[in-house]
């Protein structure tokens, strides 16, 4: 099933497959919702598998005005009258998940956050500075070079060049990146409103059983976040993926998703 939800002044995509206990995936910012391919067949079996594609990524627009990320998961829940779900977020997908957790907290059974980014958490220089070849190449109206040294930041990682990653997980990664880009530009102008109080500052208030994925080759900063996390989550668990990047249920995608099924079976 694919279609579409009014949410905050837009329309937001979202694909559901499979039957059973629900869960949301949310995917990363230089994806879309099609990042979770490789886990659908598996998680469809046993799961309701809702994912969809985050205002100005992929299929959904993202209008001039301002707007809460959270509130669109909170709308896609209540459409499909999902009570609780277990939520998974990856990277961009983490910050909203952690904030959906803060803000309605009966409404997930549990979270999952890989490579999660944090509301209230200060980006490393490190990242900072690695947007400037692809701030340089965007300025230049080269959108190819733009996904090749997104993919370079993100997807290798800061410790090994594209090379290490297969040309097929290339070409997918580089395919959402340039639809993505291709969204028209008034189209793309809304303003992302924080959750207040930030989640940085407050998370020990989340009560559900929580898995920290990172890859192990993603940005020292995110494996050390990660690390902030589980220490002060009250149920978390950390899993770091060898050979990986920020990416890896895409890179390590057998071994992902059965690190993900153990702990929602767990749970």
């Amino acid at each position: 099933m694919q279609a579409y939800i009014e949410s905050q002044a837009t329309n937001i995509y979202y694909q559901v497959e499979g039957q059973g206990p629900p869960i949301v995936l949310i995917h990363a910012g230089i994806a879309d919702h099609r990042m979770w391919d490789a886990q659908i067949p598996a998680l469809s079996e046993h799961y309701q598998v809702m994912r969809y594609d985050v205002r100005g990524f992929g299929k959904s627009n993202n209008p001039a005005g301002e707007y809460n990320d959270h509130l669109d998961l909170l709308a896609l829940l209540d459409e499909l009258k999902v009570d609780r779900a277990a939520i998974v977020g990856a990277s961009n997908g983490g910050r909203i998940a952690l904030d959906f957790a803060l803000a309605f907290p009966s409404r997930l059974s549990s979270l999952v956050l890989i490579g999660a980014s944090v509301s209230g958490h200060q980006v490393a220089d490190e990242i900072v500075q690695g947007w400037g070849p692809i701030d340089a190449a965007f300025d230049a109206g080269d959108l190819e070079a733009a996904a090749e040294a997104t993919m370079q930041m993100w997807l290798a990682g800061p410790h090994r060049s594209l090379d290490a990653i297969s040309s097929d997980i290339q070409a997918h990664v580089k395919q959402m990146l340039l639809d993505t880009y291709a969204l028209p530009e008034e189209m793309d102008e809304g303003d992302s409103l924080p959750l207040e109080p930030l989640a940085f500052t407050r998370l020990e208030d989340i009560a559900a059983p929580t898995l920290v994925l990172v890859g192990e080759k993603d940005f020292d900063d995110k494996v050390a976040l990660s690390r902030i996390l589980v220490q002060r989550i009250p149920q978390a668990q950390l899993e770091l993926i060898p050979d990986t990047a920020h990416l890896p249920n895409m890179e390590k995608p057998v071994e992902f998703t059965r690190i993900l099924e153990r702990f929602l079976v767990a749970g």
